[in-house]
């Protein structure tokens, strides 16, 4: 009760995310026997080895991309040059560790919304998929505004990694708009999420069938690997979404909202704007997907 009413109180004035977070609540408390806890420490589990294997190199390039006009070369130079091994892992401390609290709710809140909706609906499998990843990417868009913020304003900073800490940040992010910026790109992260994650589960189950349906067995767990992989194709959709997201967290940025972020990425960059760092994006998205949705099925099949 106490955790609820902290959440609720953290959730302020929006009516949005107060409605959200009451429907997870009667979705857990609604559901028959025990929910499957273990899966809040798998999700995190497998976002840490994700960003250790090469996935946090992968977001720092698509956010100093899409922050930016910079070629992936200028940015893979700037990086080397400035922050030299640093720059692998740049902000991974502390705020890129705790991000991966983003993986608490993603195969919780999916795999509890499915069970309802299998045992309380006539929708098909295709369509429980979709609508459980909506909600499982807008859960998780709660869970990661805050430290997404403080580790974009830290790629995006101005000054030398070895000039900037962590608390640094937090307290500059503060004395730009107080609590409130530490939120900024939560409207486009909860749509961004929301549609991502939707359309990597409802992919992954489509290509998960088919494949099966064509060779006649089960799937070994490379195969499933790939089946993530390729559901991550789809999801890069987004991409659009993730350069307002990017545009609206980085240092420079004061507390400006989304519209007025589409407006001046239009005004500076043209449609071609919004799709920087879509190539990155992409590569990132299959391998982040791989994780999360073939190591999911092979855990919890």
């Amino acid at each position: 009760m106490i955790i609820c009413a902290f959440s609720w109180c953290l959730l302020g004035r929006c009516v949005i995310l107060r409605l959200f977070f009451v429907i997870l609540i009667m979705f857990v408390i609604g559901k028959e026997g025990m929910p499957q806890y273990e899966k809040i420490l798998v999700g995190p589990s497998m976002m840490f080895c994700e960003m250790m294997t090469g996935g946090y190199y992968m977001e720092t390039l698509k956010i100093m991309k899409q922050s930016s006009m910079r070629s992936y070369g200028q940015i893979v130079n700037h990086l080397w040059n400035k922050h030299r091994f640093r720059g692998f892992y740049l902000g991974l401390v502390p705020w890129g560790l705790i991000q991966t609290s983003r993986g608490l709710p993603v195969l919780f809140v999916q795999s509890e919304t499915m069970y309802l909706m299998k045992n309380n609906t006539d929708m098909t499998d295709l369509r429980i998929s979709l609508f459980s990843g909506i909600l499982s990417g807008m859960a998780q868009a709660i869970f990661v505004t805050p430290t997404q913020r403080f580790k974009t304003m830290m790629m995006t900073h101005p000054a030398k990694s070895t000039e900037v800490t962590s608390f640094g940040v937090v307290r500059e992010a503060y004395r730009k708009g107080g609590i409130n910026s530490f939120f900024n790109g939560l409207k486009p992260m909860l749509l961004r999420r929301g549609i991502d994650w939707g359309l990597r589960f409802l992919s992954f189950h489509f290509i998960q069938d088919a494949v099966r349906n064509y060779r006649g067995h089960h799937l070994s767990s490379l195969d499933l690997f790939f089946c993530g992989f390729g559901a991550g194709i789809l999801s890069s959709v987004s991409a659009p979404i993730d350069t307002c997201i990017a545009e609206s967290q980085k240092h420079s940025n004061i507390n400006r909202g989304f519209m007025s972020v589409i407006k001046d990425i239009y005004q500076t960059y043209g449609f071609k704007g919004f799709t920087r760092g879509w190539r990155m994006r992409v590569l990132h998205s299959c391998y982040h997907t791989s994780w999360v949705c073939g190591m999911g099925n092979i855990l919890f099949p």
